[in-house]
């Protein structure tokens, strides 16, 4: 599967009504070496074949095989294998929604069983986004745990499906959150992989001078106490503000993050709990997107501006370019099919990342 290969990904959100055209958008992604993307949305010009397709609600999908069995054969056999595509998420952090959680994970298993029929579940798998809000405990990192509400009714079950079919953990981490909440007591060389940072957490025999690192391995914790601690991870969402309403939103500090998280996980060092493991990761995002609800930060997240300019240089192959010459002599034309394919029809979204 695509998520095994040594790159790191970017997400590509349009809530935004000044965005280049796709076509652009790909010219992007191929300039800072995107290894893969994430899509969120069904936009006719990047999406043409699937532009007028809707999604049943969760329940329809959970009840039977006989949606998850239409659907694909309407939305994936057309454009597979020529399409590489690599995974369906079903729905992004659909946790928060109470009314949905029951159904979350039958709505996962059915869609792998359609999978099955089609002798397509070992290339194409199926997961779902957590974000960092389903856990109860983070600190220190071994006391991870996911909040009683969660563990045992939907989360445990997720995790049982996901080991089952070697699919992936798809976690959404933001340590520039944490920070913010909490600036006078978290060092920003803590959240920001600084090489000397005061804020050494020791857990045991584990030392964390990374937050990143910290939540990461909390969450493993978390997934290890309800039994499965060896399920693959991939960050699914992280990033940094370069704007708004907190003194720590600026480009020097987002391009500093992004540009150590892509060598730091380049490089194979993995998390204390999981040394020397790639972890798959996904940076947000690819625009600013004026359109997103919200304070002024949740608008300043993007590598590029609307007009296509880059808010900083960054390589997400081997870090921040420094001249223009200096990436075409190290650019790597190894991008096959940087497009997924999803689609958002209230209260589920499925999405497409592909290699």
């Amino acid at each position: 599967p695509f998520l095994l290969s040594h790159a790191v990904g970017i997400n590509y959100g349009r809530l935004a009504d000044n965005l280049p055209p796709p076509s652009k958008a790909v010219e992007l992604m191929k300039s800072i070496n995107a290894g893969y993307v994430e899509i969120y949305d069904a936009n006719p010009e990047v999406l043409k074949a699937l532009a007028n397709s809707s999604l049943p609600e969760v329940p329809g999908m959970a009840s039977s095989t006989t949606t998850s069995d239409q659907w694909l054969r309407t939305n994936l056999l057309p454009y597979y294998p020529l399409t590489k595509i690599s995974i369906i998420m079903v729905g992004n952090e659909i946790l928060s929604n109470t009314q949905l959680q029951p159904y979350l994970v039958p709505a996962m298993q059915n869609m792998h069983t359609s999978l099955q029929k089609l002798n397509l579940d070992s290339s194409v798998k199926v997961t779902t986004s957590v974000a960092m809000d389903a856990l109860s405990s983070s600190y220190p990192p071994s006391n991870g745990s996911f909040r009683p509400e969660l563990a045992m009714s939907v989360i445990q079950p997720m995790l049982s499906f996901l080991s089952a079919t070697d699919s992936y953990f798809f976690l959404d981490v933001y340590p520039f959150f944490a920070w913010n909440s909490d600036p006078a007591n978290i060092s920003l060389d803590y959240v920001l992989f600084g090489e000397i940072t005061a804020d050494v957490v020791q857990d045991g025999i584990l030392s964390y001078s990374i937050m990143l690192d910290a939540q990461l391995d909390a969450a493993i914790a978390a997934m290890a106490t309800l039994g499965y601690g060896e399920v693959k991870v991939v960050i699914s969402e992280t990033g940094w503000p370069t704007n708004g309403d907190s003194s720590g939103a600026t480009v020097a500090n987002a391009a500093s993050y992004n540009t150590r998280l892509v060598s730091k996980f380049l490089s194979n060092s993995g998390s204390p709990r999981r040394p020397q493991t790639f972890f798959p990761t996904f940076i947000f995002a690819l625009f600013n997107e004026g359109q997103k609800p919200g304070a002024t930060i949740e608008r300043n997240w993007g590598l590029f501006y609307a007009d296509g300019t880059p808010v900083y240089d960054i390589d997400l192959s081997a870090g921040v370019i420094k001249t223009l010459e200096a990436w075409h002599r190290r650019r790597r034309l190894f991008l096959v099919n940087l497009f997924g394919r999803s689609f958002c029809a209230q209260p589920i979204c499925f999405y497409y990342l592909f290699f």
